[in-house]
């Protein structure tokens, strides 16, 4: 009987912490069809404030140590938000924007301390559920749920193009918590993986396929084997001299074979290129706008110089907005992760996140990241990798036998 009170505490505590960050979970999920439905995008977003001010409050109560990760995105986020000031834009969007990204990242830095695992399946099972509505709505409402001002098909994850900012980030957290609870992958990361590239053909988003299509690789090979060339820096290296190469060298005809050879988009590259030209014209017109950028201008501002709201180039678009300064302290962060991912590149955790980072670094390559943070948390992931396998994974090769007995 006095070892069931001393028990009693604890599960108590463990219950507590796994109620709050649902809670706080739950404003950082809003359901892009949402943004079409008034009363929904209202209560989403009332959602997101209480999301935000619990987040904090847990936060300072825990005394959570932020990582490096973490500092550099929030540093970002504050140049963001003074440059938009600066130049008179979107003021309002720049601060939500910047608030929904910090308190996604702060709530999963709290997490990691606090109730990982539960937090995991937790938001797994959310996300499930959305991918699972999405391709419903994909098959059996093919115009979509709302129409834009342009025609296009608003489905429950959005726009087709945008379902991969969701669906990427689930298979990540699905595998990283089958790791650390059964120590291998199971059926049900295959299977979610099937349904959301089954989205992605019918819906033929090409881009976002090709993200998907790199973490099948991940599944088919290198979660098998041990491969010396799975290493972040690696990764990086290839990105970087991508990104430069397509966006200064005029490279990207040369990846016509891919997207219209295989893919058959014929207009794909000329647009690009042209938005790609037309962001670098501005950028590059004084020295101020060189080193600060334009910051977050509003749509219809945007619109009228690019015919569309971004620039489909992730580091492009931080350059447009933030200027050289502001590219720097973005890319900062992710070489803030490089040490541990590379000190546990052969861990399966560590190889996983290495991997779904390198997917969307491709996928960013012709896309903007913006608004939700779900990409922003594989990076505090890696840099808490060692927390995480400390805590539950001790023998650092997540051995089933050894974490069950442990958990």
């Amino acid at each position: 009987m006095e070892k069931l009170q001393l028990k009693m505490p604890k599960e108590l505590t463990v219950t507590c912490s796994a109620v709050i960050l649902t809670v706080c979970l739950i404003g950082y999920l809003k359901p892009p069809f949402a943004s079409w439905h008034p009363t929904l995008s209202l209560l989403f977003n009332g959602l997101r404030m209480v999301s935000l001010a619990l987040t904090a409050a847990y936060a300072i109560v825990s005394c959570v140590k932020l990582s490096k990760f973490t500092w550099a995105v929030i540093a970002y986020q504050v140049i963001y938000i003074l440059i938009t000031v600066f130049r008179q834009g979107n003021i309002a969007q720049a601060i939500i924007g910047a608030a929904t990204i910090t308190g996604e990242i702060v709530l999963f830095e709290t997490a990691i301390k606090r109730n990982l695992l539960s937090f995991l399946r937790t938001i797994c099972a959310i996300l499930t559920v959305y991918v699972v509505l999405n391709f419903f709505t994909v098959v059996f409402i093919p115009r979509g749920l709302y129409l834009t001002e342009n025609n296009s098909p608003v489905f429950f994850l959005g726009m087709h193009n945008r379902f991969v900012f969701w669906m990427l980030p689930l298979i990540c957290l699905s595998s990283m918590y089958a790791y650390l609870t059964v120590g291998r992958l199971t059926w049900k990361q295959y299977a979610i993986h099937a349904v959301c590239l089954a989205t992605l053909i019918t819906e033929w988003a090409v881009g976002a396929m090709i993200g998907l299509l790199i973490m099948m690789a991940y599944f088919l090979i290198v979660d098998k084997v041990s491969i010396a060339v799975a290493d972040y820096r690696l990764y990086l290296i290839i990105y970087l001299l991508l990104w430069v190469t397509m966006t200064f060298m005029d490279t990207l005809d040369a990846w016509d074979w891919l997207t219209y050879g295989i893919f058959g988009k014929s207009d794909t590259l000329d647009a690009r290129l042209r938005l790609w030209a037309k962001g670098k014209k501005y950028l590059f017109s004084d020295l101020s706008h060189f080193l600060f950028g334009c910051g977050l201008e509003s749509d219809a501002v945007i619109q009228k110089k690019f015919w569309y709201v971004h620039l489909h180039n992730n580091l492009l678009n931080v350059m447009y907005q933030t200027g050289l300064i502001g590219a720097i302290v973005y890319s900062s962060a992710f070489c803030t992760i490089i040490r541990p991912l590379v000190r546990f590149k052969s861990h399966p955790v560590g190889k996983l996140l290495a991997f779904a980072l390198f997917a969307f670094f491709i996928m960013l390559l012709m896309d903007t990241y913006d608004l939700y943070g779900h990409f922003y948390v594989l990076g505090v992931l890696a840099a808490n990798i060692p927390a995480i396998i400390r805590q539950y994974d001790p023998a650092g090769q997540c051995h089933p036998a050894k974490l069950r007995l442990q958990l």
